[in-house]
């Protein structure tokens, strides 16, 4: 079980950022590890008495760490989302599992399915002349298929 460092976080983000079409792996548990990072630092500030040194550093790093890690799935949201377009628009599957935290792979198949509906239940309704079933759409999301 590999623990993350503040630095890897960083530099994940620049990773991410010098590949503007391009997920990197990601460890299935990566945000669980995160979260449990921010426990320690959290738990860090706790113990430091207010006016310290060290509060007010581990405060300003808690901060960033927050800071880049907002960028960091935003950055990896719009990825997401691109790839996604990317195969409802043809009918592919590009995206592995492998690149994918467990969260993001729950993203993934809800907007995946979610624009899939939306083609065939709307876009594809409108542009043959036919009515468009809003409900047929809705249960398409709604349903686990």
């Amino acid at each position: 079980m590999m623990n993350y460092k503040f630095s890897d976080i960083v530099d994940f983000l620049q990773r991410e950022k010098e590949r503007p079409k391009m997920l990197q792996k990601m460890q299935k548990d990566f945000y669980i590890k995160i979260a449990n990072m921010l426990k320690i630092y959290k738990a860090q500030i706790d113990a430091y008495k207010t006016d310290s040194e060290e509060y007010k550093e581990t405060l300003n790093a808690l901060n960033k760490l927050k800071d880049d890690l907002n960028k960091l799935m935003n950055i990896r949201i719009r990825k997401i989302i691109d790839i996604v377009l990317l195969e409802v628009d043809n009918g592919l599957t590009i995206l592995s599992d492998d690149y994918l935290s467990d969260e993001e792979k729950a993203l993934y198949n809800i907007i995946k399915k979610t624009l899939k509906s939306y083609k065939e239940n709307v876009i594809n309704k409108l542009v043959n002349g036919e009515e468009i079933d809003k409900y047929k759409y809705y249960a398409d999301i709604i349903e686990n298929k």
